[in-house]
Order: C-alpha cells, then structure tokens, then sequence
C-alpha cells in the first residue's frame, strides 16, 4: 500500500508472481489434459479491482487487470475445446487479508483495512 513512485520495482514483480503468474502457471499445468479430454471449466478468483484502479493499490490492480486480459483471451481460444473459463469479481470482503498486503519497501502493511 504505498505510491507508485514509492513502491520498489521488486515489490511490483512480487505481487504479479503472486496474483497473476501463479494464476497462469497452475492453467498451464492442466489445460492440456482438459484439450485431450475435450472438456473443462477454469475458475478464476479475481477482484472488483480487475476492473477498476484505486489509489495505492497500482500493482494489485494492475496484476488484476493482467488477470482479466489473460483470462478473456484464454477463454476465446479454447471455446471449441468445450473448456468454459469463468471470472469471479468480488467486491470488498471485510477480512484481514490486508495485513499481509505489501507496503512501497515489501514489508507487510499490518493493518486491517476499514470499510
């Protein structure tokens, strides 16, 4: 939770490893055997922030964002495979989550959000 100009690059690539690589690499993993099987349903767990950008959030949404474009594409090319993807946008969802969220230095923020 910090400033773009504040936010370390590696703090950047960390929450696109997590958000948006793991994502893609878990797909990878079983999307041949769903084309030879003919048949398949991805589910991806995204945020309202897949769509729209807050203040001090550049790089969860944008790894958002990344998801959404992936994911939409994806499902355009697999269609005749008879594989369905499906995106899910939560809105907010009071949790601690954010106590783990990354400040600009990649320390943990530690902080519940407010509503």
């Amino acid at each position: 939770r910090s400033k773009v100009e504040e936010t370390a690059l590696s703090v950047d690539h960390k929450i696109m490893e997590t958000n948006f690589f793991s994502a893609v690499h878990l797909t990878k993993a079983v999307l041949p055997g769903m084309i030879e099987n003919k048949r398949g349903n991805i589910i991806v767990i995204n945020s309202v922030q897949g769509k729209i950008g807050i203040p001090f959030r550049a790089a969860y949404s944008a790894s958002k964002h990344a998801l959404t474009g992936y994911f939409d594409s994806l499902r355009a090319e697999i269609a005749c495979h008879n594989i369905s993807v499906t995106s899910v946008f939560p809105g907010y969802v009071n949790t601690k989550l954010s106590l783990n969220a990354l400040t600009g230095d990649g320390a943990a923020y530690s902080k519940v959000d407010k509503n």
